[in-house]
């Protein structure tokens, strides 16, 4: 029942939001990048200036020298859907669609830990958006490590960048999904490039369907909410 009524919540929203035009996400679709950099691009929105192996994974090169210790991290990988990236499969309606999480294979060369925040941000204007980050930092080497983005809206570690319009005016209606590492302050002023590569993006859907069933339910506590208002008065 809880969880009804929080997902309920956030449908009771989005039926409130103005409707856009629909865009369906691509539910368990995972970029591998086996053919090219699929329209990502890096740190400074540019075509073309992600390195792509034929490995499968894409790489940003990055150089922390002009960031200060209170600078804000940098988004290192973009996937925007104003850039046709990955066919459009991150860009539309989160909600309706049953998206639990979003997952990442990631590593780096740098000399400490970095840790990794993910940025979903909303269409056509790119704000307001949500911010999730690890907790724990991931430390160099060879081999790439998951990362697990949970975009339930009980998430503690959750940060939406305008309360305002609340959860619904970002997952309703996700236009860029970014990718960065928050600001490392022993890092901060150092004239040295270091790699940050990514693959195995995957949409990963809610067990059972539960996207039909979120919109069903806040239709329904909308509903309900409304008579009980219409009783009280």
């Amino acid at each position: 029942m809880r969880f009804l009524a929080r997902v309920g919540m956030a449908a009771c929203l989005a039926l409130a939001l103005p409707v856009a035009p629909a865009s369906a996400v691509t539910v368990g679709f995972t970029e591998e990048f086996t053919s090219g950099d699929s329209a990502w691009r890096g740190n400074t929105n540019s075509v073309g200036t992600l390195d792509w192996s034929s490995d499968g994974y894409v790489t940003e090169v990055f150089n922390f020298q002009l960031l200060t210790p209170a600078s804000q991290g940098p988004v290192l990988f973009r996937a925007n859907a104003s850039a046709g990236a990955s066919g459009g499969a991150f860009a539309g309606d989160y909600l309706l669609n049953g998206v639990s999480e979003i997952r990442a294979l990631v590593r780096h060369n740098a000399p400490t830990d970095m840790v990794f925040f993910a940025r979903f941000a909303s269409a056509p204007f790119g704000f307001p958006g949500g911010i999730l980050s690890q907790t724990v930092g991931i430390a160099a080497g060879s081999s790439f490590t998951e990362l697990v983005f949970d975009l339930s809206p009980g998430n503690p570690n959750l940060i939406l960048e305008d309360p305002g319009p609340g959860y619904a005016a970002v997952f309703g209606f996700v236009g860029n999904v970014q990718f960065g590492v928050a600001m490392p302050a022993n890092l901060a002023g150092v004239d040295a490039n270091y790699s940050f590569d990514i693959t195995s993006v995957e949409i990963v859907p809610e067990a059972g369907g539960l996207g039909a069933l979120t919109l069903a339910a806040g239709a329904v506590l909308c509903a309900l909410r409304a008579r009980t208002r219409s009783f009280q008065t």
